[in-house]
């Protein structure tokens, strides 16, 4: 029974997941439909996806086998956030060798372009605010690691005090460091979309629409690991919570400290936390118009 429990959320993914592809396949305009230079653009542009996200996902397996065989809660952690940082390299590199109109006759149009523009707003927002959070919570995960309760005395019997759960800088420098390579690599895709040439017989909208559609793909990946990132240390202040101020009795039974009624609300946060992540991988670019 507790197999079928964790397999549920990976086969709601995966379904989710079929019926997003499927929507965006009846949605999808023809190539036919298209201007040869935007056809092959979008091609391109698939192309490089689909690279990234295969270099995610084998980042993702070799450090989750890695985090498995050695047991380490902090590979387990920071596995996201690489896997993200490897597609964004990917498409940084697509981004980088865009080719350029080589016609001995060129055009340019004087338009102004910024990072905003290439970025879906509520995806720019929410990568900006959870990883805020998330640099918030190891900073204050990693003051309070050290804090231990009072001790208790009651009658004859001294009641030892209990740590805190959060492992503090062990944990939290490695997830800032994930989380740096991963807002670098991210950020430098999009600061290279708005710069990147223009795609020929386009019309700006269309234009314009291609680079939106390169900036969702990085962004959705990028957040979606530090949203789940988030969730898992949201969790971990969760336990910090159920224990802290708490104490051992003299037959070594756990006693409740004066925060645990907080516990449960923090975990089914963090737990949303790591579900809305997960929905954030569902979320289609928007479809290219004829």
């Amino acid at each position: 029974m507790a197999g079928l429990f964790l397999l549920l959320p990976f086969a709601l993914t995966l379904l989710g997941g079929l019926v997003v592809a499927g929507v965006v396949l009846v949605r999808r305009t023809p190539s036919a439909a298209l201007p040869l230079p935007v056809s092959l653009a979008r091609r391109r542009g698939n192309v490089f996806s689909t690279c990234a996200l295969l270099s995610g996902v084998a980042v993702l397996g070799g450090l989750g086998a890695l985090a498995v065989e050695q047991r380490s809660e902090v590979l387990v952690l920071i596995t996201p956030l690489w896997a993200a940082t490897a597609h964004a390299v990917v498409c940084l590199l697509g981004e980088l060798t865009w080719p350029r109109t080589t016609t001995r006759v060129r055009g340019a149009r004087l338009v102004a372009r910024g990072i905003r523009e290439s970025a879906p707003p509520l995806l720019w927002w929410t990568g900006v605010a959870v990883g805020l959070l998330v640099v918030a919570l190891c900073v204050a995960g990693t003051a309070v690691a050290g804090l231990r309760a009072d001790s208790y005395v009651w009658t004859t019997t001294v009641l030892s005090a209990s740590a805190g759960t959060f492992p503090g800088g062990a944990l939290a420098l490695p997830v800032l460091a994930a989380l740096l390579a991963c807002a670098l690599a991210t950020g430098a895709v999009l600061h290279r979309l708005p710069a990147r040439p223009a795609v020929p017989c386009a019309s700006e909208t269309t234009d314009r629409e291609l680079r939106r559609t390169g900036g969702h793909r990085v962004l959705r990946i990028s957040v979606s690991a530090a949203v789940g990132t988030c969730g898992v240390l949201t969790v971990l202040w969760g336990g910090f919570f159920a224990v802290y101020g708490g104490s051992t009795d003299a037959l070594g039974d756990v006693v409740d400290g004066p925060l645990v009624g907080v516990t449960e609300p923090v975990t089914c946060a963090g737990l949303l936390l790591v579900l809305a992540g997960v929905t954030v991988l569902l979320v289609p670019a928007r479809a290219l118009r004829a």
